[in-house]
């Protein structure tokens, strides 16, 4: 294999040790770059084709390569085509955890990778996609995290074993407060619990407003409807009443008059 189709493999990019795998000696590096072939980048042994665009792909192989890391959060949550909004930085997670001097659009995460979190994905080291979602329900917004655990039970991407798994095994890990709390509004019947919440904090209002919430289930009585609203019928033998009682005694005075 050329170094060209290495370059063309991984966006542009090539580590010194890949071109001297391919049977570059120091000189003939040292002539591409004066030839403009290649280009030195802000990463010691780290090289990037002149023919080849800038791009959000040449950005993720830049960061991983130059710090000899993994492509993590966020950034990997793009790789594996995830539903997850981009902050605009490069996330990568270091094997090592001791700190890196690097760019400030690339955020370096210090976390100790198991070897089963990791794996490649177009030639890319990447954490896995239960890894990636595990690190971005922890990373962003709760807004956001929620919308994205449901989508990932949906699809069958993450398991609340996963998450389980996560709180147990990584018990200190940042995030895993937030994982805790998704965990706790996901299980069974949570749902139908915060409904039940709602409803009773709806019937105290209703309650301090002296207003008085009838149950759909408890239909209104005709007994009650007469008595609420009496009839026009009932209303006219009451007014006919009335009107009979004083033409009574109007005819009483008069006889007593009379007399």
């Amino acid at each position: 294999m050329l170094w060209p189709d290495i370059a063309r493999r991984q966006a542009g990019i090539v580590r010194r040790s890949q071109l001297v795998a391919v049977g570059l000696t120091r000189h003939q590096i040292a002539r591409l770059l004066d030839s403009r072939l290649l280009t030195t980048t802000p990463h010691r042994g780290v090289y990037q084709s002149t023919s080849a665009p800038r791009s959000p792909g040449s950005q993720a192989w830049l960061a991983v390569l130059g710090a000899r890391a993994v492509l993590s959060y966020l950034s990997s949550a793009a790789w594996w085509d995830l539903p997850v909004e981009q902050d605009g930085r490069i996330h990568i997670t270091r094997r090592e955890r001791q700190r890196l001097l690097t760019h400030k659009r690339i955020r370096v995460h210090r976390t100790l990778l198991v070897p089963s979190a990791v794996t490649t994905r177009y030639g890319l080291d990447v954490t896995t996609r239960t890894e990636t979602l595990l690190d971005c329900l922890g990373w962003v917004q709760v807004g956001q995290a929620r919308t994205l655990l449901d989508r990932a039970f949906q699809q069958s991407w993450l398991s609340r074993r996963d998450i389980e798994r996560r709180l147990d095994e990584q018990g200190g890990r940042w995030g895993n407060r937030q994982l805790a709390r998704l965990l706790r509004e996901s299980r069974p019947g949570a749902e139908a619990e915060s409904e039940r919440r709602l409803s009773d904090f709806s019937m105290k209002l209703a309650s301090a407003a002296g207003r008085v919430i009838t149950s759909s289930s408890s239909p209104v009585g005709a007994s009650d409807l007469t008595s609420r609203f009496p009839s026009t019928d009932s209303t006219s033998r009451s007014t006919a009443g009335r009107t009979t009682g004083r033409k009574r005694r109007a005819i009483t005075t008069s006889s007593a008059t009379t007399c």
